[in-house]
């Protein structure tokens, strides 16, 4: 078993052949799901690979929501938007951060909301990608947030997101 750590992501290719996993580690994996979960030992075997969600905080498509100050761990949550082109993050400062996709480039520009306090524990996008979902691990609170048309993070107590306790 490759993971020695907690699992912490998983995704499925567009294909459905392929599953990725990462761990707390920060360890990536590959598993051929037709082929008896055998494990895929070569990057280079999935590196065009199509992946139908993206949830891992490591890898070439997220290297950029890593910071210089960062070793990934302090990054709680990850989740790509149905269309691709957005990426979210959530960390332990209670930062959710919107990118780009791809973001590759360490540092990458990104949009950054606060409203938890505490970190955060989780994301998800709305079906249609015009809202993400964030919860607090410390708070409990379930927030929801609008993205503006070029795709931009707002809050609706400061101008635009809508946030909501649930």
């Amino acid at each position: 078993a490759p993971h020695a750590a907690a699992v912490r992501s998983l995704d499925w290719s567009a294909d459905s052949q392929l599953l990725q996993s990462s761990c707390t580690a920060m360890l990536l994996a590959w598993w051929d799901v037709h082929n008896g979960g055998e494990r895929v030992l070569d990057a280079v075997q999935v590196a065009d690979v199509e992946w139908a969600t993206w949830s891992s905080p490591i890898g070439w498509p997220v290297a950029g929501i890593l910071s210089q100050l960062s070793d990934g761990t302090d990054v709680h949550a990850v989740s790509r938007s149905r269309s691709g082109r957005l990426l979210v993050s959530a960390d332990e400062f209670g930062k959710v951060n919107l990118f780009s996709h791809p973001t590759s480039v360490e540092g990458s520009a990104c949009r950054v909301g606060i409203a938890h306090a505490g970190h955060v524990g989780g994301v998800a996008w709305a079906c249609d990608d015009a809202r993400v979902y964030t919860i607090g691990a410390a708070d409990t609170c379930v927030m929801q947030w609008r993205v503006a048309h070029a795709g931009r993070a707002e809050h609706a107590d400061e101008g635009g997101y809508d946030s909501r306790r649930g």
